[in-house]
């Protein structure tokens, strides 16, 4: 954890976020299953999500000079879910792509491959064990071991 005075605070123009408010955000990856340009602004793109549980549903997104709309079709992508809906140039949009800005470019989430992010299962000695808990069979237990303190 960062404890330094010294550490760099939000980048220009932006105030700082209680963590309460960030926490309230719900965040989900989501399939773009349709994307075509908006057809009254050259910088937005309507794209239809799926979300699992919770459906599909249209946001619009400022990407339309970093992304063509075809190529994101079948793309997952992080989505704010839980933002009230608006009206941006007469279409609805329903949630918020969550994209970085890097110098000019905005870039994705990239999905990579299970086996390559998932995390190796922790081994018995380390403090970790069997992580699958009790709906998987497994033992249930006060949380995974990155989060229980070492004593």
């Amino acid at each position: 954890m960062c404890t330094d005075d010294s550490a760099p605070g939000p980048g220009p123009g932006k105030p700082e976020v209680p963590y309460d408010a960030f926490a309230a955000l719900d965040l989900r990856t989501a399939t773009v299953v349709a994307a075509r340009r908006h057809p009254q602004a050259d910088k937005l793109l309507l794209l239809d999500v799926d979300l699992g549980a919770l459906g599909r549903r249209q946001i619009v997104a400022g990407i339309a000079r970093h992304y063509e709309a075809e190529p994101l079709v079948g793309r997952s992508i992080i989505v704010v879910a839980n933002l009230r809906p608006v009206r941006l140039r007469g279409e609805e949009s329903r949630g918020m792509l969550l994209a970085a800005s890097a110098g000019e470019s905005v870039v994705l989430w990239k999905r990579r491959p299970w086996s390559r992010c998932h995390p190796a299962r922790p081994s018995p000695s380390r403090g970790g064990g069997d992580r699958r808990g009790a709906r998987a069979g497994g033992a249930a237990r006060a949380g995974p071991a990155w989060r229980r303190s070492r004593s």
